[in-house]
């Protein structure tokens, strides 16, 4: 199974931190990236320089900054990791510095092309 991991982070838990604390903290994101079932890591800009796309009434709206206010918690990375072991992503997730550092990780499980969604018919 394949598995999307949304890091938000808390961009204040990086003020007031050494430089030394910050490269480590970078090399561990770095060090994640690279074990075994992760098939992907991307990092994000920040929310500001997100734009929102939607339709209304057949009209293509763009408005700038993020679909939603996560409050003090940003979406600032994604990791794509395979594992038919659940608990072993959910071990993996713990590891995300941002979880130490008031952030959190949504797990969402990626459905395959081919199987039928939930409630449509």
């Amino acid at each position: 199974m394949r598995y999307a991991l949304f890091v938000y982070d808390t961009p204040s838990a990086w003020h007031g931190i050494s430089t030394e604390q910050r490269h480590a903290l970078h090399a561990e994101y770095h060090a994640l990236a690279g074990f075994p079932g992760v098939i992907g890591h991307y990092r994000f800009r920040r929310p500001e320089k997100a734009t929102t796309v939607c339709v209304e009434e057949d009209q293509v709206m763009k408005s700038p900054g993020p679909l939603l206010d996560a409050g003090e918690r940003t979406l600032g990375a994604l990791y794509m990791l395979e594992s038919d072991d659940y608990n072993a992503v959910v071990e993996f997730a713990a590891c995300i510095p941002a979880v130490r550092m008031g952030g959190a990780v949504e797990l969402r499980l990626i459905v395959d092309g081919e199987a039928p969604l939930q409630g449509v018919a």
